[in-house]
Parts: structure tokens; sequence; C-alpha cells
């Protein structure tokens, strides 16, 4: 894509040699079009152009012509354009004719001294004059040394606006260029990360993932993001370094909050509810559920999506049953816009809603419960959990058990179950961050201890102690693993009988379909021997060859008694035997 400010400089070099043309800058706020207009006008002056500027405002009138009434002012005041001055006096302060004044301010620009970049910004608050006076200068463009730029945000240009028709218009009469400034990207995001702030890898990762989810490549909400978690003390320097701490609530910056707020108030007050209620909904709505959440008839919602699909609040799915916000920040603004308890109310809605359907997401349900104070909240994220985990996507569902478990710690009679949703968690979270993973095995084996559950204590030790020797701290990982091996022995034969809840999680093994069933394989009987492979190996590691060789030799032996058709737990069990006693072996010279 050609870089904005090349082509407009390009335009500027056809202007200077008597071709001028029309350009205009289209963008959100924010974007960089003023930035991209006050660097083409230092060029325009550096290379003898008079620069001219006129802006519009957001004001609940705009007086008529009202940025060539600002650009009268500046030329009032130099002696090098009179015929302008005149011009623009006559027809807009001494109220002429609006024929004669487009056809003298165009004799006027034509008998400029010197090549004429006029900027006119933020034209989506222009009056109607005003366009239709840019309409006819830019028709002359053309034929003089003259650039004029236009700057304007297209959200602000609803379908009704007098912009919208005139932009075809001037393009197809004027050959206007249309430029948009890009967005900026993660490489960008990168660089401008790397420049300001000296963070370890994993957290400038975090804070770019952050700023693209919620800035979107907006210079200007990328800055004020920034400013804010320097501001609440997220981002804070350390010693010469910098400190990232928790991002998950976003707070909108006052300055994008001011900036939202304006566009809802000029869409008028009776959309503000609507609107909170899709807040609320998600940031992907359905319009049923809308509907239902809001108790809006149905005309009222259409009204809603028309009018804030046509200010760019909103964009409608192809097939008409969903629509979704155009920034995240324009959704964060609206929620924060309603008043908690109106929340907590739509949420509820929102969550029997989806449960009474039938078949719901169970993320959107554990959300909307979650946010409602709802103690249903906390089923409803573990089966969010579970189905993350059958799609093997571990951190997300390690990620709903631990919320699930502090919400359980609410309900001293779900003590057991809290134990045993912390247990999981850290199972999950061993390839991904092990030592939160050692954290909340930890806390699982104190509830264990607590309910008198020794099933749980067994296991949570001994995977503790697992995870302990892959974070470098194998001396207590080992005294940890013999410890928890040796409990899971002294466990009844049928601690964890086949089809049980116990069998899939020690084993990882969840059915492959909800709700859970019997029928998926497990083996219980041998989720003890796959922690004896796990201690052969770390034993071996260690430098503990012979206790690695006499374990291993014997787990092998029963192993191999089983017979060929082992479920998976005992392949497991098998192969890390294997890998545990050759590097035992190796480590006496017999490889």
């Amino acid at each position: 894509m050609k870089c904005p400010l090349s082509e407009l400089r390009g335009r500027l070099d056809a202007a200077l040699a008597g071709r001028g043309s029309l350009a205009l800058i289209a963008g959100e706020a924010g974007i960089g079009k003023s930035a991209i207009a006050r660097v083409l006008a230092a060029d325009a002056a550096a290379r003898g152009a008079l620069t001219l500027r006129g802006g519009c405002y957001d004001r609940a009138v705009t007086p008529p012509y009202g940025p060539w009434r600002e650009l009268a002012e500046s030329v009032a005041a130099r002696a090098n354009l009179p015929q302008l001055d005149a011009a623009l006096r006559a027809g807009i302060t001494d109220g002429g004719g609006q024929g004669d004044l487009f056809t003298r301010v165009g004799d006027a620009l034509a008998a400029a001294p010197a090549p004429v970049l006029l900027q006119l910004e933020d034209l989506h608050w222009a009056d109607p004059g005003s366009l239709d006076l840019l309409r006819a200068v830019a028709r002359r463009a053309d034929q003089l040394p003259l650039l004029v730029l236009v700057t304007y945000r297209p959200e602000d240009v609803t379908q009704r606006h007098p912009l919208s028709p005139l932009i075809p218009l001037l393009v197809r009469e004027a050959g206007a260029a249309r430029i948009e400034p890009g967005r900026l990207d993660a490489d960008a995001l990168r660089e401008l990360v790397g420049r300001r702030y000296r963070l370890q890898p994993a957290d400038a990762d975090r804070l770019i993932v952050h700023l693209q989810r919620h800035a979107e490549g907006n210079p200007l909400y990328v800055e004020e993001l920034l400013r804010t978690l320097e501001a609440d003390g997220s981002l804070r320097p350390n010693a010469g370094d910098w400190l990232l701490g928790d991002l998950e609530r976003i707070a909108v910056p006052p300055l994008l909050r001011q900036i939202i707020d304006g566009r809802l108030d000029r869409l008028g007050e009776d959309l503000r509810q609507p609107l909170g209620v899709a807040a609320v909904v998600g940031a992907e709505v359905a319009i049923d559920l809308w509907a239902k959440v809001g108790e809006f008839d149905q005309a009222t919602i259409l009204n809603a999506i028309e009018r804030a699909v046509d200010a760019h609040l909103l964009v409608a799915a192809a097939d008409g049953t969903t629509v979704q916000f155009s920034h995240s920040l324009i959704r964060a603004a609206l929620y924060e816009g309603v008043l908690p308890p109106r929340r907590r109310l739509w949420h509820q809605r929102a969550g029997d809603i989806l449960v009474a359907a039938g078949d719901a997401d169970s993320d959107a349900v554990a959300y909307h419960l979650q946010q409602a104070g709802d103690g249903r909240a906390a089923d409803w994220l573990v089966r969010a959990g579970e189905r993350a985990q059958r799609s093997y996507v571990w951190l997300s569902a390690a990620e709903r058990f631990t919320v699930a478990a502090g919400l359980l710690a609410r309900a001293p009679e779900r003590e057991r179950e809290r134990g045993w949703l912390l247990y999981r968690a850290g199972r999950l979270l061993r390839f991904t961050d092990p030592a939160a993973g050692v954290a909340s095995l930890e806390e699982a084996e104190q509830v264990a201890i607590a309910v008198a559950d020794p099933v749980l204590s067994a296991y949570a030790l001994t995977d503790r102690g697992a995870l302990r020797c892959l974070v470098g701290d194998p001396r207590r990982g080992l005294a940890e693993l013999e410890a928890g091996v040796g409990a899971i022995d002294d466990l009844p034969p049928d601690h964890a009988v086949v089809g049980s809840d116990v069998a899939h999680w020690t084993a990882d093994a969840l059915p492959p379909r909800e709700p859970e069933s019997a029928a998926s394989g497990v083996d219980a009987s041998v989720t003890g021997d796959v922690r004896r492979g796990t201690l052969v190996t770390w034993l071996a590691s260690a430098g503990h060859g012979a206790a690695a060789i006499a374990l291993g030799e014997e787990l092998r032996r029963r192993i191999a008694a089983l017979g060929p058709d082992l479920a998976l737990p005992g392949r497991f069990a098998a192969g890390d035997a294997a890998f545990g006693l050759g590097l035992a072996y190796a480590a006496r010279g017999l490889p």
C-alpha cells in the first residue's frame, strides 16, 4: 500500500507545477489525519507555497461557511492575498450571493502570488454552504497551482450527512484522491513498545497483544492506552526496567471516552440504552438475544441497528442475525456507562435466556452468570474448561478451572470440588506455566488435607513433585515424587475406578463428548504407574542410577505382564520407564 504522505507529496509537486488537485484524507479520530496534514503544510511552506487552513468544530449549530470563515480570518492578516481577503469578506462576512462568492473565491485563488495549499479539516462537522464552496473550488483545482486537502471522519458521516453524497461527486468531477492512513501493525507496535519500555520479552508480548486487541492499530488509542496503564500503575518503572501488571480489565482512557461519548450524543439519548444492552450482551451480539435481554420490540431494535450502523458504531453480519461493535473501545465505553445494578440485571437475563434455550455456549453462559453474581457460574465455567480441554486448548481450560475454583471458595460445602479443580488446573499448566502449576497443586493438596481426601492429596503431591523437577528444583521434586508414589500405593485398589471422574482427571483423558460418560477407555489401575515412570526418568536425570534401574525394571515387568492391549496411561508409563532406564544405563556406560 502506498504511503499516504508520499502520495500527498506527489500531489504537492504537481500543484507547484500548476496542476492542482483535491485530496480527501478519511480516518477515525486519532488515526493520524492531522499529523499528516501538518507535515505536508510544513513541506509546502518550505517550498514557497502559501498555506491556508480552516477547520470545523463540534458545535450544536455550525455557522454558515464555518471553515471558510476561519480561513478568512487568517487571510485578512496577510498583505499578499488582498483579492482572496476581499472575496471571502464579500461572500461570507457581508452576505454576498452564493454564485458570486464561488466565482470570486476561485478567481482569487487563481490570482494568488504563489501556489496554495488549502486545508479544510474535520469536514464531517461542516455546514452545507461550506461543502458547496468546496465543490466549486475543487472543479477548478486542476487548472490552478492549488492543492486542496480535506480531512474527515467516516464514522461521523452518516447517509443523511451532506458530505455523504458529495464525496463520490468530488471523486467523479474533480478526480479527488481518497487517502486512508493505515493502522499500526504488530511490527510497528513492537518497535514503539521496545523504544519506550525495557520489558521482559513475555511482558512485551502481553502488552503488544493488549494494544492490538483494544487500540486496533489507532495511534491515538495506543498512546492513550499506554498513558492510562502508566497512570494506574499497571505499567511502571522499576530500577531502569519496566514492570507490566494485570491487563485483564480494560479502562477506557478519558480522552477516548469523550470522543466516543460525543459520537453517541449526536445520535440521541434514546439510542444509549439499546446500545448499552448490546454492550452487555457481548462484542458480537445476537440480535434475538439483544431484543430479549432489553425487552425491546422489533421496531426499536431495527431502528437502533440502522442508526448505529450508519454511524459506524456497529457492523451488521451478512446473514442479518448478529451485529458487532466496530471497535472494542466503543463497546467498553458503552459498558462502563451502564450503572452496575442495571448491568447485573441484564447479565442475569442474558444468562437465564441462554440456559433456557438449551445447547448454549458454555463460555457465554459462564460469563453472564459470573457478571450477575449467580452461583451457577462455577458449574458453567467447568463445562467451558472441559470443552477447551477436549479441544487441547489446555491453557484456556486451566484458566476456566482456576476461576471456577475461586468462585467455589465462597461455598464451603463444595470444598472438595474446589480442590479437584485446582488439581486439574495444575496438571494442565505443566507444559505452559509449570511454576503456576506447582502453586495450584500445592493449594489442591492443602484443600485435600482439610477435607480428608487421601486420593487428591496423593496425586497432588506426586504431580507437584514432577513439576518441581521440571522448573529446576529436583531435590524437593524427587522427595515429593517418591512420597507421592508411596501415598498412591497406600490407596485402596479401587480408588479410581474406570469411568470415574478421578480416573479421567488423573489421566488427562476426558470423554470425547458432553455429558461425561463412563466409556472413555481409561484404565485407572495404571494411573499410579504413570507417576512411577515419571519418577524413574527424574531419578536417572538426577544421577540416582541404581534407584532408577531398580524401579524401572520392576515397572517394566509389571506392565509387560498386563499384555499388549494397554490403555493410553499404561503406554505412557512404559515409555517413561524405558526412557529413564535408557538414561540410567547410558550413564553407566551401557548405551
